[in-house]
């Protein structure tokens, strides 16, 4: 069994996970897996069991209560000596507030104590240069609420180590503080609240006092939308666009997931919801004249049909469309109860090798307003069973939570 915190994330906020789908990428010969939603290590009721008859499975009938600080991973439980299979799913996070959106992020990666950054949303390594790591808002609301973790190391006798959320490059005041000693820190405060509108952006900062420990450090922190129903989806990734060939990325930032051109790496959401508010920002010029650029949509893989393109040509670096929907609907057969959903990039005549941010917002109806569709927060893609919680695609572990 695997419950390893490594490939865990933090929650900041209170609620309940349930209605879990998911399915094997091909049928198994051998052994079966079970696959739960692990809270601070321990796997819940919550799960899915795939063997040699059933590829594709749900529980709609447990429910699993999560607090501020809790760790949710998946976690893989074999039977026998079970095939190797890639693993999808998607779960529902429920909030107990109305209007409020976990983000996590954090990657198993001791990092020393010079500045970093980090995606706010996803599952992604630590770098020194913030536009590798920030992400665009897509609509205005409020980001509060930091949590913190440690998985190694304190700082250590006399020092300190700050996690800080940035805004379009500048520290904000919502920052979690780590003692000395300390491996959790949070920052509950009111007034630390931080508000952002469409195309701020955004990312986590970690810096600690000179002479202290490295750190592995998880964290997490809560959006609330202006508008009731309204989720965020933000993703960076830093690898470049293929100049002919069309490719697809998942839809949050996953650490070993870069374009590729089989949607095989991508997971599934569970729940119906409209998507809306499309932006798109490259690192460059779209291409050399107007004939060159890309054109990126949200993509439903199983049912091949895009939502909001955008199309960047020339000189352009950005593109955005803030009024048209598409309706995501899940398959709703006995056992599938979900859909595939990824960026699709579709190159047009002899554009530049560039790298994206892209972002969109997820609607749910206003009776549904406070449930999050969990491949936005933990979905993922697992491989030899899965222990991943929320973002990235890991070589046994699949994505992590985000």
């Amino acid at each position: 069994m695997s419950t390893d915190i490594n490939f865990a994330q933090l929650c900041a906020c209170k609620g309940t996970m349930h209605h879990m789908a998911g399915y094997h990428n091909a049928a198994m010969t051998q052994g079966s897996w079970t696959y739960a939603i692990g809270v601070n290590g321990v796997a819940s009721a919550l799960r899915v069991t795939l063997d040699t008859t059933v590829s594709k499975g749900r529980d709609f009938e447990h429910r699993v209560r999560v607090n501020p600080g809790d760790q949710l991973n998946l976690v893989d439980l074999p039977t026998g000596t079970p095939t190797m299979r890639t693993f999808r799913y998607g779960v529902i996070f429920e909030s107990d507030k109305p209007r409020e959106q976990p983000l996590m992020g954090g990657y198993n990666q001791n990092i020393a104590v010079t500045s970093r950054f980090n995606l706010v949303q996803g599952y992604y390594s630590w770098d020194t240069t913030e536009s590798n790591r920030y992400q665009y808002i897509p609509t205005t609301g409020v980001i509060k609420n930091l949590y913190a973790k440690s998985i190694t190391n304190p700082p250590g006798a006399g020092k300190t180590h700050t996690v800080t959320l940035y805004k379009n490059g500048v520290a904000t005041s919502l920052a979690a503080v780590f003692g000395a000693a300390a491996t959790t820190a949070n920052d509950v405060d009111p007034t630390h609240q931080v508000s952002v509108v469409a195309g701020d952006y955004v990312s986590i900062n970690s810096v600690g006092t000179a002479g202290g420990n490295a750190m592995a450090l998880l964290y997490g922190c809560i959006f609330q939308p202006e508008i009731d129903g309204e989720a965020i989806v933000m993703q960076r990734d830093t690898d470049t666009l293929n100049t002919t060939t069309t490719e697809y990325l998942p839809c949050v930032g996953y650490n070993a997931v870069d374009w590729s051109t089989s949607t095989a790496a991508h997971g599934g959401v569970i729940a119906g919801f409209t998507v809306k508010k499309h932006y798109l920002y490259l690192s460059g010029a779209a291409g050399a004249t107007g004939a060159d650029g890309y054109t990126i949509s949200i993509y439903d893989a199983l049912r091949n049909v895009a939502y909001i393109p955008l199309q960047v040509l020339g000189a352009s670096t950005s593109a955005s469309d803030t009024t048209t929907f598409g309706y995501v609907t899940p398959y709703t057969t006995a056992s599938q109860d979900y859909t595939v959903l990824a960026y699709r990039c579709i190159p047009t005549g002899t554009p530049n090798a560039v790298s994206t941010w892209d972002s969109f917002v997820r609607y749910l109806p206003p009776d549904k307003h406070n449930d999050y569709d969990l491949r936005n927060q933990l979905g993922g893609v697992g491989k030899n069973g899965g222990r991943i919680p929320c973002a990235k695609a890991g070589r046994r572990m699949g994505k992590r939570i985000h």
